[in-house]
């Protein structure tokens, strides 16, 4: 909703209403991040389906991971075979020539505590993908492997500190050093030791291989 300014003539006879129109400007995520902050929205109201995959899309868009064509794209992938994955999470993504429209990899977190209904169940959790070549797949293995646990899960779908969801599904792509990669999760390790019950999870990640990080 715009504001408006209201501009008198001198002659107070009329007044001219110019709107100005108020835009959200585009937070492009920083340079090898997966996953940033401002890709986690907590505590969202229930909407359908095709809305939740939508926003997905748009998030990813606005966050400067994909075009415009990857959201239409992430539709179809659903109609062809649903992107609920069980438990309560969902991981929508674009069709195999959506890759075009991919500017870099990325993920977004949406969280439904009253859930939204996909074709084979009920999502809480709805964590769309955009993977450059084949990097969607080290994504979803990586996020297959953040949610092993269903009490880690259901903690995810229940949370309302995007720190938490950041520390336990956020990692990094474009790491030059494999020592830099190891040091940044040892870090994440001790900040979490005695206070998170996901401290004992956050192991290295099997993506983080040398020709990966080449």
């Amino acid at each position: 909703m715009g504001f408006f300014f209201k501009n008198k003539k001198k002659n107070k006879e009329e007044e001219t209403v110019t709107p100005v129109v108020e835009t959200t400007p585009e937070v492009p995520a920083k340079e090898g991040m997966i996953l940033v902050r401002e890709g986690i929205k907590l505590g969202l109201p229930t909407v359908s389906m095709e809305e939740a995959i939508v926003a997905a899309g748009e998030l990813l868009r606005d966050l400067g991971y994909v075009d415009d064509d990857y959201i239409p794209a992430m539709i179809r992938r659903n109609e062809e075979a649903s992107v609920y994955m069980g438990l309560g999470l969902a991981i929508p993504h674009g069709t195999e020539d959506a890759k075009r429209d991919v500017k870099r990899s990325g993920i977004i977190v949406m969280q439904y505590p009253d859930g939204v209904e996909f074709n084979g169940g009920t999502a809480q959790l709805v964590i769309g993908i955009a993977g450059v070549g084949d990097e969607h797949l080290e994504i979803l293995g990586q996020i297959t492997e953040a949610v092993t646990e269903e009490e880690i899960l259901e903690e995810l779908k229940k949370t309302t500190d995007v720190c938490l969801i950041h520390s336990r599904i956020s990692f990094f792509r474009n790491v030059r050093k494999w020592k830099n990669c190891v040091n940044w999760i040892e870090n994440k390790k001790k900040k979490m030791s005695g206070t998170s019950k996901f401290s004992r999870n956050l192991d290295v990640p099997d993506i983080f291989t040398v020709k990966n990080l080449s």
